[in-house]
C-alpha cells in the first residue's frame, strides 16, 4: 500500500503539472491561421500611444505598421475586425507634435482605424483644432460627453454604428472629465465634460433602439482609484455594455478586467502592446495583449 507521505507527494506533483499546463494555455497567444476565426469578432485596440507611431525596437514600440499587420492577420483568419483607439494619440513625441497630430492621423488612416475617442492630451492643440483635424480622419472621432457649453451639443459625434457581415456594432466615445484640468484651460474654453456614467446610459439606450448587436464603449477614462469616474464604475452602473476599450490611466490589463458582464481592456501605453478582444457567437469574450516579442511583422505599405 502506498504510504500517506508518498501519496501526498504524487498529488502535489500532479497538481503542479496541471497548473503548468493550465497557465501555459491561459497566457499563450498564437498568430491566427487563415480561416480559423470565421464568424468571430475581433477588436484590435490601442491607447495612450502619445505620438509613438513608428516602430522602435529599443523601446519595444510596435508602431502602427505592426497594428496594421496584426489587423490583416485576423482579417485573413476570417474574423470581423474592428480597429479602435482610446485616445492620447495625437500629442507626445516630436513626430506627432511638429505636425499637430497630422503625421499620426496619416498613419492611422493607412492602418484602417474604425473609430477613436479623444483623450485629454488630444486637446493640447485646442478644441477647435481637434474638431478641424477630425475632418482629416478616415474614421470618426467620437465623444458622447465632451459638450459645447453654449449650445449643449456634443463637440464631436457621440457614436458610430458599423456593420460587418450582417452584424451591427454600436460604438460610443467617452472622454475623462479630468480633461478640464489635465490640459491648459484655454484649450478647452467653452467645453464641458459631462458625467461618463450618465452619457453611457443615454448611449446604451440610443444604440439598443438602433438595433445593434454589440455595444462597445471607447473610453479615455481609466482606472485610477482617486479619479471621480473610472471605467469600472461605468461598467457597474450601466447595463448593456459588452466591452469597454479603455485609456488614460495607462493600465496594463494582460487578460482584461471583468466588471459584471462587461469586459474592460487596456494596453498600458506607448504602443508597447496591442490589445486583442475576441467575441464569439456564444457570447464569450477574451482579452489578450500582444507585444513586440510575440509579433514582429510590419505592414510595409504603412509609411511616414
Amino acid at each position: 500500500m502506498m504510504s500517506r507521505k508518498r501519496a501526498l507527494s504524487c498529488v502535489i506533483a500532479a497538481f503542479l503539472i496541471l497548473m503548468t499546463v493550465f497557465t501555459g494555455y491561459a497566457s499563450e497567444w498564437t498568430i491566427p491561421m487563415e480561416g480559423s476565426m470565421s464568424g468571430q469578432t475581433v477588436i484590435i485596440h490601442t491607447n495612450d500611444s502619445h505620438g509613438r507611431g513608428v516602430a522602435d525596437g529599443g523601446n519595444k514600440v510596435m508602431g502602427f505598421a505592426a497594428v496594421s499587420a496584426l489587423k490583416k492577420r485576423y482579417e485573413a483568419a476570417g474574423a470581423n475586425v474592428l480597429l479602435l483607439d482610446a485616445g492620447d494619440t495625437l500629442h507626445g513625441l516630436p513626430f506627432a507634435t511638429l505636425s499637430k497630430g497630422g503625421s499620426v492621423v496619416k498613419l492611422m488612416n493607412m492602418a484602417g482605424y474604425d473609430a477613436m475617442t479623444p483623450g485629454n492630451h488630444d486637446f493640447n492643440y485646442g478644441s477647435d483644432y481637434l474638431a478641424e483635424i477630425s475632418e482629416q480622419m478616415d474614421y470618426p472621432l467620437i465623444s458622447a460627453n465632451a459638450m459645447i457649453k453654449d449650445t449643449g451639443k456634443t463637440l464631436l459625434p457621440a457614436n458610430t454604428i458599423i456593420e460587418k457581415n450582417g452584424i451591427k456594432y454600436g460604438i460610443f466615445g467617452l472622454t475623462t472629465p479630468e480633461t478640464s484640468t489635465k490640459t491648459k484651460p484655454d484649450n478647452v474654453a467653452g467645453i464641458r465634460f459631462d458625467s461618463p456614467v450618465e452619457a453611457a446610459k443615454r448611449q446604451v439606450t440610443e444604440l439598443k433602439a438602433a438595433g445593434v448587436d454589440y455595444i462597445i464603449a471607447l473610453a479615455h477614462v481609466g482606472l485610477l482609484e482617486n479619479s471621480e469616474y473610472t471605467t469600472e464604475m461605468v461598467a457597474k452602473q450601466v447595463e448593456g455594455i459588452d466591452v469597454i476599450i479603455d485609456g488614460h490611466s495607462h493600465t496594463y490589463l494582460k487578460d482584461g478586467l471583468w466588471a459584471g458582464d462587461t469586459l474592460i481592456a487596456s494596453t498600458g501605453n506607448y504602443l508597447q502592446a496591442v490589445g486583442v478582444v475576441t467575441m464569439k457567437a456564444d457570447g464569450s469574450k477574451t482579452a489578450v495583449l500582444v507585444t513586440q516579442e510575440e509579433f514582429t511583422e510590419q505592414d510595409d505599405s504603412i509609411s511616414q
